[in-house]
């Protein structure tokens, strides 16, 4: 318990020493699209992150998002928590040689390619190979925790039969979901776990997704929405992300989708949900299959113009 408190405290002085109060970060750094970066910024940004996960620094990463204390998951501060924790890293990048921020990795394109996201090959390169038991290096370094004092590599496993909410839907949620409560619900049973679940191994739990890099791509592409959103309904309690960083891209509204979506089959077959053979996945993602439901729902009312602002 006692190592429990200090390593809160050490989070704690890491934030008030490094400035990130998330009010004035001064900063003028520009989060990427990583398929709009040159290989060669791809390969600089591999190779700073590459560093980290090799030093003894990353396991507290993989710790510290598994713990709900420090890193929140289906609760109101899922997206305020994630935010943090990827300054945090940015902060590390920079002191790796690194500093253009953590680029995202769009999913909707993989939505609007077919929901494949086996297509982007050059990025699975980068970041330690697709289908492997252990990831490549520099990824290799054992950095999650086995519960028992040991730790293990990261792994993936890319499910191909798992589909993607595509660009039409996401800004269809952006324009007509009102509620920020709801829109991160739905924003978090819908593409981020959906990603979660199609990268698989270490990606598919949420006590061992941390470990693997893409983790990190992925949750800068939720921040996007997140700051996109925002930028259309307003900021609320929550900072803007633009004090502290800007993207090279936000979502824009969708005055009216001409979707004729009206049940859950033909939302799946338009654009995008769980494969049924994965639904019980979720759990491991702190999820109910009625969480994915009532995302569905949502997007499905979204794509058919209706206005959401509360439950």
């Amino acid at each position: 318990m006692i190592s429990h408190w200090i390593r809160l405290l050490e989070i704690a002085t890491w934030f008030f020493t490094n400035h990130v109060s998330m009010q004035d970060c001064g900063s003028n750094i520009v989060r990427q699209s990583w398929s709009a970066m040159s290989l060669s910024d791809q390969e600089s940004f591999a190779d700073a992150l590459g560093q980290i996960h090799a030093s003894d620094l990353f396991p507290s990463y993989v710790d510290d998002h598994a713990n709900p204390e420090i890193v929140s998951h289906n609760t109101g501060r899922f997206l305020q928590d994630h935010r943090t924790f990827l300054i945090r890293l940015e902060d590390d990048l920079f002191q790796h040689g690194w500093t253009g921020g953590v680029p995202y990795y769009d999913a909707s394109i993989a939505g609007d390619n077919g929901h494949d996201i086996f297509h982007d090959t050059n990025l699975w390169d980068l970041l330690g190979g697709s289908n492997i038991d252990c990831l490549a290096a520099p990824f290799d370094s054992p950095v999650i925790s086995d519960g028992e004092g040991g730790r293990f590599c990261a792994f993936r496993d890319l499910i191909q039969s798992n589909t993607l909410w595509d660009t039409e839907c996401l800004r269809c949620i952006m324009t007509n979901v009102l509620d920020e409560s709801i829109f991160s619900s739905t924003i978090n049973a819908g593409i981020h776990a959906q990603v979660h679940q199609a990268v698989g191994g270490s990606m598919a739990m949420t006590n061992t997704s941390a470990g693997d890099p893409f983790f990190y791509l992925h949750h800068a592409y939720i921040d996007m929405l997140w700051a996109s959103w925002q930028r259309l309904n307003g900021y609320g309690d929550h900072p803007t992300a633009e004090d502290c960083y800007q993207y090279d891209t936000y979502y824009e509204p969708l005055d009216q989708s001409s979707s004729n979506v009206e049940d859950t089959e033909a939302f799946v077959e338009q654009h995008g949900s769980y494969d049924p053979l994965h639904a019980d996945d979720v759990q491991d993602l702190g999820l109910a299959e009625s969480d994915i439901e009532a995302a569905n729902d949502v997007a499905i009312r979204a794509l058919r113009g209706e206005t959401i602002d509360g439950y």
